[in-house]
């Protein structure tokens, strides 16, 4: 197996600084530059956090494994970007997985258009009576800031990530599909007057060779 490709740091200070030149979560974003974007410096995937105090649980079942590898780029701003995306994600998948529009984890973590494409997500499970089961796992990550806007893009790999019939538990393993098994998601995220960066929007790119395997 080849060695994994890394995305190029022009690109995904590009695909950020699109994201942080877009006014709002539903508009077309212009190609601006943005320096200063961190990269996570560690590659050891994160367990499954404990919520805050405070905070919505993002717990998952048994079944659905999550892993982050981010790390930290020892920044603090930078890093609650990264924390806060990955709840975000977790809460997706954990509604998913309870077919539960209601969930409070993804609402807390989102806004606008991230709220809407979270639950579109979650609309589909729940119209097919299915949940995610697997392991779903995020990589190359970057961040950046600017006045209180922040964008994020990473690879994810969810070649191991399957559906689950919710009645009968049967699990529909399907072979990975290079065009959709491996994307680049480019967030778009706000911090909100608690303090917490809430996904404003998100773009996905599918078949995304640099995230290949």
């Amino acid at each position: 197996m080849r060695q994994r490709a890394r995305i190029p740091a022009a690109a995904l200070l590009a695909a950020s600084a699109m994201l942080l030149a877009a006014c709002g979560g539903e508009s077309e974003p212009s190609p601006k530059g943005i320096e200063g974007a961190k990269k996570a410096g560690s590659e050891t995937p994160s367990a499954s956090p404990s919520a805050p105090a405070g905070r919505p649980s993002v717990g998952l079942p048994d079944d659905l494994e999550m892993n982050f590898a981010w790390g930290g780029t020892g920044k603090p701003a930078e890093d609650a970007v990264y924390r806060d995306a990955e709840q975000f994600f977790r809460g997706m998948k954990r509604a998913s997985a309870r077919n539960d529009l209601k969930d409070p984890a993804y609402l807390f973590y989102s806004t606008a258009g991230g709220t809407k494409y979270a639950a579109t997500q979650i609309g589909l499970n729940i119209k097919e009576n299915l949940a995610p089961t697997g392991k779903d796992r995020y990589f190359d990550g970057k961040v950046a800031i600017k006045d209180g806007t922040a964008g994020l893009v990473t690879c994810r790999d969810q070649s191991k990530v399957f559906s689950k019939n919710k009645k009968t538990n049967k699990v529909y393993r399907n072979a990975p599909d290079p065009k959709t098994s491996y994307s680049r998601y480019t967030l778009r995220l706000e911090k909100g007057a608690e303090g917490v960066w809430k996904v404003s929007s998100v773009y996905v790119t599918e078949g995304v060779k640099e995230c290949m395997p």
